[in-house]
């Protein structure tokens, strides 16, 4: 583990996309998916740790929350319209309903390359038809522009933005108008 004396790094407070996102294509008259949501659960062993870069310690930002909420932004940029609610039950009106939780979230640095991997469960509870996978998704950088958190932080990006093309192609082949 990290050295006690060096003093940890910490992400972006809010997640952001490291790209453009292209909307998907939709038919003619083809609505949005639309997804009731309850905020992304965190079910990390150490929430707060997302790596060790050398002997610093690379953290969660602060607020959590928040943090988690900004990726789902990131579902809305590819084509769902999502409403986050506290819980599901009656709230859904004619949404469908997921359920996501991130499961882990690490950045690795070793010879000036990153890679960064995420592991996200997805849940739509549709009666007898529910569908759970695991979206796995990596991403690694070698770029030497920046310090070593804003390149940790790129990989992190990264990797989030490819598990959210995921969950986002899964949800809109479950999704029903």
């Amino acid at each position: 583990m990290a050295a006690d004396g060096a003093k940890p790094l910490r992400l972006d407070p809010l997640w952001q996309e490291p790209h453009p996102v292209a909307m998907p294509a939709r038919a003619v008259g083809e609505g949005y998916c639309r997804i009731a949501i309850r905020p992304i659960s965190d079910l990390r062993d150490h929430p707060e740790l997302v790596g060790v870069l050398g002997k610093r310690k690379l953290l969660s930002p602060d607020d959590r929350v928040a943090w988690l909420g900004s990726m789902l932004s990131g579902l809305s940029a590819r084509g769902l319209d999502l409403a986050l609610v506290a819980a599901l039950d009656g709230a859904s009106g004619n949404r469908n309903i997921a359920l996501l939780s991130l499961r882990s979230a690490w950045v690795d640095y070793y010879q000036g390359g990153f890679t960064s991997v995420v592991i996200f469960d997805l849940t739509l509870p549709e009666g007898s038809t529910s569908i759970t996978k695991t979206i796995r998704a990596r991403a690694t950088t070698t770029d030497f522009l920046g310090d070593i958190r804003s390149r940790a932080e790129s990989s992190f990006r990264k990797s989030v933005a490819k598990a959210l093309d995921e969950i986002a192609a899964t949800m809109r082949s479950a999704c029903r108008q």
